[in-house]
């Protein structure tokens, strides 16, 4: 948890020095395989979210939430 940590301040720090206009996520942005996948995946995106900065995301092979079928709907959802 404490890398996560580190990993949205890090992003916060970047997101205000350059202020872009568009964020790309390009996949495997979930590493972790618990029930509480989508709690991760909320803080990965609330930097850009707090910041109204708009984003596209590309699901990589790790962003399925470790079920089968991978519910990527569910990830889709929450970006809508």
């Amino acid at each position: 948890f404490a890398q996560d940590a580190k990993s949205t301040r890090a992003m916060q720090r970047l997101l205000s020095l350059e202020r872009p206009d568009l964020v790309v996520f390009s996949g495997d942005i979930l590493h972790v395989w618990r029930d509480n996948a989508t709690q991760f995946w909320d803080q990965a995106m609330a930097p850009t979210l707090e910041r109204r900065i708009r984003h596209a995301v590309v699901f990589g092979n790790h962003d399925d939430l470790h079920r089968d079928p991978p519910p990527q709907d569910d990830l889709s959802r929450r970006m809508a």
